[in-house]
C-alpha cells in the first residue's frame, strides 16, 4: 500500500499495518530496530533496502533522522472510547479556539488537559496525608524517642505524628507527574497545548513520579468519573511517552498507544460492566494453565469468564484481518483443552452487524469468531453487548451440565491451583 509523506524529507506517514519499501540511512535502521518495544517491523532486502511494516502502535516518534508517523484505522474518537468508558464521553468543544491539531496524540493530550482542568474547577480530591513535624505545640501523636532528643538539646519542642486533609493525595499527585511529563514533550504536542498544561500544572500539588500502572490501578479503584477519565487518560500518556531505546536504556521521544492493549481492555472492561458480578467472575489475564501432563507447556488467555464451575476463555486479538488466522484458533483451541472448556471466542474489530461464527473442531470444542464493530462510541457499545450476550449463553449452557462433570472441573482447578502455587513458592525459594 502507498504511503503519504508530507514533503520531500519530511515525517513518514503510515496507517496501521500498511507497508512502505525504500531505502533508509544505517542511523534510523539502528533506532528502529533498538526501539522498545518494536513499532514496526522491519526487513532488511539484499539491495541495501528495507520493508517497513506498521503494527498495532500508533503515534509519533523520532528515530534517528526520521520522523515517524503511524496513524489508527478507526476514528480517533473510537480511540479515545476504547480508552475508556468515561474518556469517550468527554465533551472536547472548543479545540479548535485553542489551535490544537488533528493529530491523535494531540487529541489525547487535550483530552487529558481539559479532564484536569475540569478537576481543578470541580475542586480536587482531598484526602488525609500523613506528616511528621517537630512542633512547640502537641498535634496529633507524640515521637517520644525524638522529643527526647529535643529536649536534650535544649529546645522545647516535639516531634509530632499527623494527618493533615489537604490535596496532596495520591491521584492529585499522580495527576500532576503525567502533566509535568506533557510538558517536558516539546516534539510531541503543541506550543499551545503544553501552555494549557502549565496553566493547570499550577493548580495540582507536587508531582508524585510514578509508573503508570499506578494510574490505571488508581483509575479502576476510583468512583468519581470524572477522576476515572483522568487517570486513564494519564495512564495512556505515561505509557506512550515512556518506551525505550534497547541501545542505551533511555526514554526515546515519542508518543506511542498500543492499540492492541486497549482493544482488550476495551473487551475486559464491557464484560465487566454487562455481567452481574454476583453470578459471573471476569479475569484479565488469569493465572497461566499447563497444556500437557508433564506442566512445561504454560498457556493464558486474555479474560477468563467464570460462572459457578464452567470458564469460558476470551481472546481480544486487534488484528487486520477479516477472518483470524490458523495460528489465532490453534492458540484458543489450546486454551479450551487447557480450561477443560468446550468453548472460547475470539474477539476481533470489524464492521457492521456480523453474527457470530463458530468453528467447529474434531475434538468437541468450539471456537467462537465475533466482531467489534469500531467504527463509532455506538457502534462499539452495540457490538460489546453482542460479546456480552455470547459469553452469557455459552456459559449459561455449560452451568446446566451434569453435576459429575461440574464436581470433576473444581477438582481439576483445585488441583492445577495447588501445582501452580507449589511451583511459584519453589521458584521464588530458588531465587
Amino acid at each position: 500500500m502507498s504511503v503519504t509523506t508530507t514533503e520531500p524529507g519530511g515525517p513518514l506517514l503510515l496507517r496501521e499495518w500498511e507497508r512502505w519499501s525504500g531505502k533508509l540511512p544505517p542511523a534510523v535502521i539502528t533506532a528502529l530496530l533498538a526501539s522498545q518495544p518494536s513499532i514496526v517491523e522491519l526487513r532488511l532486502r539484499p539491495d541495501g533496502s528495507c520493508e517497513l511494516q506498521a503494527k498495532h502502535w500508533v503515534g509519533v516518534g523520532r528515530f534517528g533522522g526520521l520522523n515517524l508517523r503511524i496513524v489508527p484505522k478507526i476514528p480517533d474518537a473510537a480511540v479515545l472510547a476504547l480508552l475508556g468508558d468515561e474518556v469517550g464521553r468527554l465533551h472536547l468543544v472548543g479545540r479548535a479556539s485553542v489551535g490544537v491539531a488533528a493529530e491523535l496524540q494531540e487529541l489525547i493530550g487535550y483530552a487529558f488537559v481539559s479532564a484536569v482542568a475540569q478537576l481543578c474547577r470541580r475542586g480536587l480530591r482531598r484526602d488525609y496525608v500523613p506528616r511528621e513535624e517537630v512542633l512547640t505545640y502537641a498535634r496529633g501523636r507524640i515521637d517520644v524517642r525524638r522529643t527526647g532528643l529535643e529536649h536534650v538539646s535544649a529546645r522545647v519542642k516535639l516531634a509530632c505524628a499527623f494527618e493533615d486533609f489537604e490535596q496532596d493525595a495520591e491521584e492529585n499527585r499522580v495527576l500532576a507527574y503525567a502533566v509535568q511529563r506533557l510538558l517536558g514533550s516539546p516534539m510531541v504536542f503543541s506550543a499551545p497545548l503544553r501552555k494549557g498544561a502549565a496553566e493547570v500544572l499550577r493548580g495540582l500539588p507536587s508531582p508524585l513520579p510514578c509508573a503508570a500502572a499506578v494510574a490505571g490501578r488508581l483509575a479502576s479503584r476510583s468512583r468519581d468519573p470524572f477522576y476515572r477519565a483522568a487517570l486513564r487518560l494519564a495512564e495512556s500518556v505515561l505509557r506512550a511517552l515512556g518506551f525505550s531505546d534497547a541501545a542505551t536504556g533511555e526514554e526515546a521521544s515519542g508518543f506511542w498507544i498500543d492499540m492492541n492493549a486497549l482493544f482488550q481492555a476495551f473487551v475486559g472492561r464491557a464484560l465487566r460492566t454487562g455481567l452481574p458480578t454476583e453470578e459471573y467472575s471476569i479475569t484479565l489475564e488469569p493465572q497461566e494453565r499447563f497444556l500437557d501432563e508433564e506442566r512445561s507447556v504454560k498457556v493464558r488467555p486474555d479474560v477468563l469468564v467464570r460462572r459457578r464451575l464452567a470458564e469460558l476463555p476470551i481472546d481480544a486479538k486487534y488484528k487486520d484481518v477479516r477472518d483470524p488466522p490458523s495460528s489465532d484458533v490453534y492458540q484458543v483451541l489450546a486454551y479450551c483443552r487447557a480450561f477443560r472448556s468446550p468453548a472460547a471466542l475470539i474477539v476481533v474489530p470489524g464492521e457492521g452487524t456480523v453474527p457470530p461464527c463458530p468453528i467447529h473442531c474434531r475434538g468437541g470444542e468450539t471456537v467462537w469468531t465475533l466482531r467489534l464493530d469500531l467504527r463509532s462510541r455506538a457502534e462499539m457499545v452495540s457490538s460489546a453487548h453482542g460479546v456480552v450476550s455470547l459469553a452469557r449463553k455459552l456459559l449459561e449452557h455449560r452451568s446446566s451440565s451434569s453435576p459429575v462433570d461440574g464436581a470433576r472441573l473444581q477438582e481439576t482447578n483445585e488441583k492445577l491451583d495447588r501445582v501452580l502455587a507449589a511451583l511459584s513458592a519453589k521458584q521464588e525459594d530458588s531465587c
